[in-house]
């Protein structure tokens, strides 16, 4: 092969990989969005919700990064830190031994999804940042407001703060 011909197969591969990324993304975004729904409705049909805080084999198998930290994080009723993610994956079962650098993917992941506007950074109870999901499942949406009631979580806090502006974005599109 010349040259020239390696260059073209190199401009192939990386125009391929930018356009599966792009179909990465949407995907990502839509089953956000799905997920989204299914929650709402849901609670709308009185349906419980499948519990999820120990993920099956069989959901973890096809399920990337984001989608497990997604899993992770609507499943806490608290913003869990990074490494505090990364072992509910572990303890899920999900193979993190697949990325030379596990905890710099999550970090990726959790910045892309902040930028996606699908999470937010809180301070947990320490002082660290921490990451929350917007969507709120029932039970942990329960168990907040039973916290703040009986005063283990301050009213105050950054993240019963952005959990009760979720709810209110919830109630409106629902």
């Amino acid at each position: 092969m010349s040259d020239n011909s390696y260059q073209m197969a190199l401009e192939d591969a990386r125009a391929e990989m930018a356009r599966l990324l792009h179909e990465r993304a949407s995907l990502d975004s839509r089953l956000s969005q799905l997920n989204s729904t299914i929650e709402v409705l849901s609670g709308l049909v009185s349906e419980a919700p499948k519990p999820g805080a120990v993920l099956s084999a069989e959901m973890i198998e096809g399920m990337g990064i984001s989608d497990a930290i997604r899993s992770v994080l609507r499943d806490a009723n608290v913003g869990l830190t990074p490494s505090q993610i990364k072992n509910k994956l572990i303890e899920s079962g999900f193979e993190l031994a697949k990325y030379a650098n596990s905890g710099a993917v999550i970090y990726n992941t959790l910045k892309r999804l902040e930028l996606q506007k699908e999470i937010v950074p809180v301070r947990d109870s320490s002082g660290a940042i921490a990451y929350a999901t917007l969507v709120i499942s029932p039970p942990a949406r329960d168990s907040i407001a039973a916290q703040i009631a009986d005063g283990r979580l301050p009213a105050t806090s950054t993240l019963a703060d952005q959990k009760r502006r979720a709810e209110e974005i919830l109630r409106r599109i629902s």
